[in-house]
């Protein structure tokens, strides 16, 4: 077992750990290094490159983890950015269990990941319950979201790593050990749907203080709706100069920086929060063990049971379990008990009180229509592309079954939000995959036109593909020449699995060719969109199609024909981002952060990426950049933003 290590060291790239039973790890390092070691712990640098590494071996053989389920890595992030580390424990047989943890600036703690308990996604959850979420041991930091399944007696490599620094990252390390886990998920939900063995100061514990809670709220809400800056009727800032009023929103570029302009011709940035809705349910079926004090399905809460059955999907969660069955929502089940019988309509006035209280100003994607209605608080609109012209998450723009779907949506959302100036714009789609810009691998970056080659010869992508190389070198044995592969007949490109050979991606022709294709698939997509909107509803915005994976070219694609460019991006900060900001400064078009997530640890949440250590420093973060009760404007002069929106991930109670 890993206890009372000593270590010696023995090379830069590699050092030697003994135990004083015996037992030695090697500690290697890829694209990081090791600048000192004080004791057992490393001071480590992870270099700014795709995946640095640092990786724990057994000296000789495997471990055998069996007796034991979790492991600890104690670590320190002495620096003042977030990061997010990746763990990954692998068997004799490279098989893994993986997981994700953030790590706060300035702050010390341990790693830890279970690794003989049942993975979180087979208890139908995306993370599992731990100690630091019961408020048990609030200095270790569950590893979460963990997928994979490892033999535990014969444990050959532990991974700690950073999946793409900005940066040159410090982290100071300490030698892996294991011990016994105390994760169980036996009756971790009480009767209000919270983690029932933590404790935090708004934990609910009766109905009666749901509803004095409610009265106390109340009354700050209206204080703090009396103290609210002046605005136009739609948000818009008063004090920032006129601008033409269209009677839509619309955006313009003033002194250097963009601007949403209200229907009134005043500025707005827009505040929002998606997913204001009341959908929420839980699913008890087959693990009605997790949950203490059910209300009975005929009891006074019966209409918060339901059925369902999400066995189709239930993305961004594949292979969780339970997903269909009986289920109960307690988010409704507490709105009831705080509001009596007329629940919903009060919960959508509370809602919009809320927002406007707290300074947000938009009503985010997925929301309940009827708060749209309301015609209180400017929103967004989701729209989505259906039909048989679908693969590899994203639509084939060259079908022309898909031009045929773009002008339908784009009828049917004119015909019911036509001349509404509340609607500040659409968003088509959502977070598809268009590649990993950011990674120095070509196969990565090019994942959308080297995936296209793979398709069948009916493939549309695939025909419009080919028809570009046929343009450009005429004769297959030109292009075979250009790319450096074997390749006699056009007749072998158009086949189905068509491989590039790995060898092939050091050649500039072949990089030049996947670019273009990239650039002219994104063109076709957000040409058709964009068109297709501006035929049937000219006076509201496209608004992008939230990108999470992206490249260069297909940003760039989509500031030509977008109005906004939108960006779902999950993380502590842009402001590193500067070279990417540059490049898109010179598309000329303003940005929108379509999702962004402040999480804590100290609520009972076992998910809390990117997180903050608590409650607090959460609230803090969030309200740094966007407060606008005491400033004029919001903090984002040097990013050409206009909206922010933060995604409503964590709640149970009301």
């Amino acid at each position: 077992m890993l206890k009372g290590l000593l270590y010696l060291i023995v090379i830069a790239l590699s050092l030697l750990v003994a135990a004083a039973g015996g037992d030695e790890i090697i500690v290697e390092t890829s694209h990081a290094i090791i600048e000192s070691h004080e004791g057992k712990r490393l001071r480590v640098v992870f270099a700014a490159e795709d995946r640095p590494t640092l990786i724990f071996k057994p000296e000789a053989g495997a471990w055998d983890w069996s007796q034991t389920s979790q492991l600890v890595i104690p670590v320190e992030n002495p620096g003042d950015e977030a990061l997010t580390m990746s763990l990954s424990v692998e068997d004799h047989t490279s098989r893994s269990l993986t997981g994700k943890v953030a790590i706060a600036p300035q702050s010390a703690g341990s790693l830890a990941i279970s690794v003989g308990a049942p993975p979180p996604r087979s208890m139908g959850m995306i993370a599992g319950p731990s100690p630091a979420a019961a408020g048990l041991d609030r200095g270790v930091w569950p590893v979460t979201a963990t997928g994979g399944a490892i033999d535990a007696s014969h444990i050959t490599l532990v991974r700690l790593g950073i999946s793409r620094p900005s940066a040159p990252r410090p982290l100071i390390v300490g030698m892996p050990r294991v011990e016994p886990d105390r994760t169980s998920y036996d009756g971790i939900v009480d009767a209000f749907g919270q983690f029932f063995p933590g404790e935090w100061p708004e934990k609910v514990s009766s109905a009666e203080m749901l509803r004095a809670k409610g009265g106390e709220e109340a009354r700050a809400v209206a204080q703090w709706l009396a103290e609210s800056p002046r605005r136009d009727r739609f948000g818009g800032f008063l004090e920032a100069g006129g601008f033409r009023a269209t009677g839509f929103f619309r955006t313009e570029q003033r002194d250097g920086r963009w601007w949403l302009v209200t229907p009134e011709g005043n500025a707005f940035f827009s505040i929002g929060m998606d997913v204001i809705a009341l959908a929420g349910e839980t699913y008890v079926d087959g693990r009605e063990f997790m949950f203490r004090d059910l209300p009975a399905p005929d009891g006074e809460l019966a209409a918060h049971w339901s059925e369902h059955d999400d066995r189709g999907g239930l993305w961004p969660q594949p292979g969780r379990s339970f997903d269909h069955g009986r289920a109960f929502n307690f988010y409704t089940a507490n709105l009831e008990r705080k509001f009596g019988p007329d629940w919903r309509e009060r919960w959508r006035e509370e809602t919009l009180q809320r927002l406007e209280a707290w300074g947000f100003n938009t009503i985010g994607n997925w929301s309940d229509p009827d708060l749209w209605a309301r015609h209180r608080l400017p929103y967004t609109v989701p729209l989505w592309l259906e039909g048989e012209f679908w693969w590899g998450g994203i639509p084939d723009p060259f079908d022309p079954r898909f031009a045929v779907a773009a002008d339908q949506i784009a009828q049917n959302a004119a015909a019911r939000f036509g001349g509404d100036p509340w609607l500040i714009g659409y968003f088509v789609d959502n977070e598809l995959s268009w590649g990993r810009g950011w990674s120095a691998d070509p196969r990565e970056h090019y994942a959308l036109a080297i995936n296209t080659l793979t398709q069948d010869p009916e493939s549309p992508a695939k025909s419009a593909f080919l028809a570009q190389l046929i343009e450009t070198y005429r004769e297959p044995e030109r292009l075979a020449q250009a790319w450096g592969i074997p390749l006699d007949s056009w007749d072998e490109l158009r086949s189905a699995g068509f491989a590039l050979p790995a060898v092939s991606f050091d050649n500039p022709a072949l990089i030049r060719d996947l670019a273009a294709f990239t650039r002219r698939f994104a063109d076709a997509y957000f040409r058709t969109v964009a068109e297709a909107l501006r035929r049937h509803d000219p006076d509201h915005l496209y608004l992008g199609s939230r990108f999470a994976w992206r490249t260069s070219e297909t940003v760039e694609a989509c500031a030509h024909w977008c109005d906004v460019v939108s960006f779902n991006l999950y993380k502590r900060s842009i402001a590193n981002d500067r070279d990417e900001w540059a490049r898109f400064h010179a598309f000329g078009k303003p940005a929108l952060i379509g999702e962004f997530h402040f999480g804590s640890s100290d609520r009972g949440l076992f998910w809390g990426r990117p997180r903050r250590r608590r409650q607090r420093e959460r609230t803090g973060a969030l309200l740094r950049p966007l407060s606008s009760r005491r400033r004029r404007q919001p903090r984002f002069r040097r990013r050409p933003l206009v909206s922010i929106s933060r995604r409503a991930a964590d709640r149970t109670y009301s």
